[in-house]
């Protein structure tokens, strides 16, 4: 059973701000400015330097939260507008269905524990059941329809201290490529599932990444890892 909203804390994005640097910073604000608004006018309504934009994508800079802050709160955006690629004019679009207080929808609940350790065995067939999760409360996390969103649940403590074992996870299974640097990934590797931090490398490799410095990262081919879905929230019972 998911906890309830009032018995969990979340993140809507599994990915720090500081983790978002250079080239890849600059994409996501990208995604979530206005149309219409030259990148210049938007660092001098921010008070930062007119070239702000120009130094971002071309190195590897990473700007103060400070820096971030004024920039979001000149097009009245969030973190998690940051990291979810959601502009403040269409954040307000319901995911899947009007989110009125009261309303839910319905999201699979895998009968499935994704190792935060080693690895837990596949089996051959998963039993799985619809739960009811608020709407309005989605709709802050994500833009992925109901029907793509899969919960699992994490054992191990190869994450901690930042998770722990039964923490519940949303996994969005659209994103089935490493499309986030150290984000957090539903991964099938070696014959087990498990939900790692993954790094791209170059050259067709890739890192599995543990929080717990207990456990040391895998450098390994990238096609010997098959991404099943991103981690994108997590609640954890009182």
């Amino acid at each position: 059973m998911l906890p309830s909203p009032a018995a969990m804390w979340e993140s809507s994005d599994m990915a720090e701000t500081e983790q978002l640097r250079g080239r890849s910073l600059y994409e996501a604000l990208m995604a979530i400015k206005p149309d219409g608004l030259p990148e210049t006018e938007w660092a001098v309504k921010a008070n930062i330097n007119r070239g702000f934009f120009t130094n971002l994508k071309s190195s590897d800079i990473n700007p103060r939260y400070d820096t971030l802050r004024k920039l979001l709160s000149v097009i009245g955006a969030t973190d998690a507008m940051l990291h979810a690629g959601v502009a403040p004019e269409a954040a307000d679009t319901p995911p899947t269905q009007s989110a009125d207080v009261g309303d839910t929808v319905g999201i699979t609940q895998l009968d499935l524990s994704l190792s935060m350790g080693p690895g837990t065995l596949i089996e051959d067939f998963v039993e799985s059941e619809v739960v009811s999760f608020d709407a309005s409360v989605l709709k802050r996390i994500t833009r992925t329809p109901s029907d793509r969103l899969r919960f699992v649940t994490g054992i191990g403590t190869s994450h901690e201290p930042r998770f722990q074992h039964n923490d519940q996870f949303l996994i969005d299974i659209n994103e089935c490529r490493l499309s986030r640097l150290d984000g957090y990934y539903w991964i099938t590797f070696d014959g087990a599932h498990a939900l790692k931090r993954l790094r791209p490398l170059g050259g067709g490799r890739i890192q599995i990444i543990s929080d717990n410095p207990e456990y040391g990262p895998q450098d390994v081919d990238a096609n010997e890892v098959r991404i099943e879905g991103r981690a994108i929230w997590f609640a954890r019972g009182l």
